[in-house]
């Protein structure tokens, strides 16, 4: 049974939620749609919830909106956007310090070069990736990049 997902907020209640909240609201929705597979509609609501991150100076969710954006491109077997995007979204999580959103586009854009069979450089990527989860203690993601 597949479930209808509205807005997460109403022009009504935009007066009620802070910014930060509706930005939240977006992006939460925006990865619900991803996982059901609707990937073209929430590629435009996560580029909506970027757009209000970098309304309200968040940089850690532009980060993890650019973030998701890459990977959608990448189900969608659009590796060359997905890369620029993925790029983008590593240097923003460079930026900001946050290890853990490093590691992880390292490991999209490993996986990438895996699927384009490019598997030398592949292998390179992740094992880069696998060294920065074990540093921050992630071991789901040492796990992946293995």
């Amino acid at each position: 049974m597949g479930w209808k997902l509205e807005s997460p907020l109403t022009a009504a209640d935009s007066n009620v939620a802070s910014p930060s909240l509706q930005a939240r609201c977006s992006q939460s929705l925006g990865n619900i749609l991803c996982m059901q597979g609707n990937y073209e509609e929430a590629m435009g609501v996560l580029k909506k919830a970027r757009d209000q991150f970098i309304e309200i100076g968040d940089r850690r969710g532009v980060a993890q909106c650019s973030h998701r954006l890459g990977d959608i491109h990448c189900m969608q077997d659009n590796y060359e956007e997905a890369v620029e995007v993925l790029k983008k979204a590593q240097d923003q999580f460079v930026e900001i310090g946050n290890r853990r959103g490093v590691a992880q586009c390292s490991q999209s854009l490993g996986n990438i070069l895996r699927m384009q069979h490019n598997y030398e450089e592949a292998v390179d990527v992740l094992k880069k990736a696998r060294n920065q989860f074990i540093e921050i203690g992630d071991w789901l993601g040492v796990a992946q990049c293995s």
